[in-house]
């Protein structure tokens, strides 16, 4: 594929994201036979727990090599820190960009406070990686648009087989 469609190029740049070209051209044909939004596109990526299991699975293979030390609830109330870091400023962004209200970056940012002030206490709570994954891509849903939310913003059906793309091995 000569040209990477821009919502490829924003998937590709965002840290720790990880697709193959195949499915980046898989994910294109339908993006096109529909004429569906890079933004649709993204959205969509957003709700894939594989692709969010991906990314936190990177974030700790990096932490761990910078960190060879490091506990492993060290870790991940690490992962989790820069989780909701990368949300607050995901929130500034949006307000200075118009993407989202004053309303909605409130309500984002006292969900990013209460995730953050009991941090260590959920995490002392959690017993496997599999669980950190879980709370991180739920508290992801709460922050942004859920699969029902994306699916009924583009055509039937559209968004489940573009999830079936990502996350076929």
């Amino acid at each position: 594929m000569l040209f990477m469609p821009r919502w490829a190029r924003m998937l590709l740049r965002a840290p720790y994201h990880q697709i193959s070209y195949d499915k980046i051209k898989q994910i294109e044909v339908l993006r096109k036979e529909y004429a569906l939004s890079d933004e649709f596109i993204w959205d969509v990526v957003g709700t894939s727990r594989i692709l969010a299991r991906g990314v936190v699975r990177n974030m700790l293979a990096d932490y761990q090599r910078t960190c060879p030390d490091a506990s492993e609830k060290n870790a991940w109330i690490f992962l989790l820190s820069a989780h909701i870091e990368n949300h607050r400023d995901a929130v500034t962004n949006g307000l200075s960009t118009g993407s989202c209200t004053s309303v909605e970056a409130a309500a984002r940012i006292d969900l990013l406070k209460e995730a953050s002030d009991r941090a260590e206490e959920r995490i002392g709570k959690m017993h496997s990686f599999e669980q950190l994954c879980d709370y991180l891509f739920n508290l992801e849903q709460r922050l942004h648009k859920t699969l029902a939310q994306v699916e009924a913003e583009g055509p039937p059906g559209v968004a489940k087989r573009i999830l079936e793309i990502l996350e076929r091995e």
